[in-house]
């Protein structure tokens, strides 16, 4: 299953922390894309799998995304929050009165006003629609796909959003976001050999992609 959001991310941990509490943060494959929302009062500790249970019994609250793990604690955690990331977990995965004293709190992340209102942002952004045209397949088989890319950005340029610096901080964990800004460089650079330069930035990308944020396909698909 896809990765919290950084957005939700930062603003679970902001909110215990105003609550007076220390957030435990127990990622092992993830930890980069997260690290630098480890704020005082977050600590990052790896736990193993009985650690985790002891912890999860005995802390205040558990912020989890949908995993075998959240089935492992839901029976005996009174204060579970279970975050599910893609459509396909939250029709086919939800729980079923599986703690009847304290039924877990469960959140499509698309119903959040948060990451609603990061969503709008993203979907708004020249870089965003550029995504958008890279996705299409057959677009891309076309010979004359720069011109097509260039022309969106000759039509947006001057439309584009400024993101504040939060914002944009959290955009730029996201995959899709920097395929759209790489391909903005390259048509910003167009009569230079920029798409010959976007090459390299998307190799770069590439190998980074495990360590960022992606957006549900049928998000993208369907709903911008």
């Amino acid at each position: 299953m896809p990765n919290l959001p950084p957005v939700l991310f930062k603003k679970e941990c902001q909110e215990a922390i105003n609550q007076g509490y220390k957030v435990v943060v127990n990622l092992t494959k993830t930890k980069n894309l997260y690290s630098k929302f480890f704020i005082e009062g977050v600590y990052f500790i790896d736990l193993s799998f009985k650690d985790a249970l002891a912890l999860a019994f005995s802390c205040a609250k558990v912020v989890a995304t949908r995993s075998g793990f959240c089935d492992t604690i839901a029976f005996k955690c009174e204060n579970l929050k279970v975050y599910y990331t893609t459509f396909y977990h939250w029709w086919g995965f939800r729980f079923n009165h599986v703690h009847p004293k304290y039924p877990p709190q469960e959140l499509l992340i698309y119903d959040t006003l948060e990451y609603k209102n990061f969503l709008r942002s993203l979907s708004s952004s020249l870089a965003f629609k550029l995504y958008k045209r890279y996705k299409n397949k057959k677009f891309l088989r076309k010979i004359l796909a720069p011109f097509g890319f260039f022309k969106i950005y000759r039509k947006n340029k001057n439309n584009d959003f400024t993101p504040d610096k939060n914002t944009l901080e959290i955009l730029n964990e996201g995959y899709e976001y920097r395929i759209g800004k790489a391909l903005e460089r390259a048509c910003k650079n167009f009569f230079f050999g920029g798409f010959f330069f976007f090459i390299f930035d998307y190799i770069k990308i590439r190998r980074k992609k495990k360590s960022l944020f992606r957006l549900d396909e049928i998000l993208i698909k369907d709903i911008f």
